[in-house]
């Protein structure tokens, strides 16, 4: 993949996170709990972080 689209792609990928995170969370918060839906925010972040150690080497 050519560099200047890798980096489109990541921005797109951002934007859209940042677009959809908050409704997502909203919307799980309402059918469950607070508590439920800031664990899955962690649990993200955590998936996220492993993913990116992994795909580093």
């Amino acid at each position: 993949m050519h560099p200047g689209a890798g980096v489109a792609a990541v921005a797109m990928l951002g934007y859209g996170g940042l677009l959809l995170a908050p409704p997502v969370l909203g919307w799980v918060a309402v059918h469950s709990s607070v508590m439920v839906a800031l664990g899955a925010l962690s649990l993200s972040g955590i998936v996220i972080a492993l993913s990116a150690r992994v795909l580093k080497k």
